[in-house]
């Protein structure tokens, strides 16, 4: 199984699993798991998104690589899903007020909640947060 970053300096990690399928030798194939900090829609748009097996959103937790592990081994041996898997994100569909007086802190915390699928609108101080409901 490989565990592929997909932007990482100078190289993308969907030219990678690009180049690991084109050398794969005959048989079961490698399983490719691209791992993204970036909007997961944008990835599923890819034009080579087929030569991923499925994608994950970080924070990658043990427990959901454990779960995407254990739906790849049920597939049968040497065959592929037709489009990768794409984890369930647990906030799908969420919407979330998230209320901090630090930019960076809400920068990081927002591309977390929107990359586990959360609608996040964000308010800088209280009186914002209020204003905002």
């Amino acid at each position: 199984m490989f565990l592929l970053d997909w932007r990482m300096p100078d190289i993308d990690g969907v030219a990678i699993a690009r180049e690991i399928r084109a050398r794969a030798t005959p048989g079961p194939h490698p399983v490719i798991v691209m791992v993204t900090a970036y909007e997961r829609r944008l990835l599923e748009q890819h034009p080579e998104q087929q030569d991923l097996d499925a994608v994950m959103t970080k924070p990658v937790t043990g427990a959901a690589l454990h779960r995407l592990f254990e739906q790849l081994m049920d597939q049968r041996p040497g065959t592929r899903a037709a489009t990768p898997t794409f984890v369930a994100r647990r906030l799908e569909g969420v919407h979330l007020l998230l209320v901090d007086d630090s930019e960076i802190n809400c920068e990081v915390a927002q591309r977390i909640l929107e990359g586990e699928g959360a609608m996040v609108t964000v308010a800088h101080d209280g009186e914002q947060a209020v204003s905002t409901l």
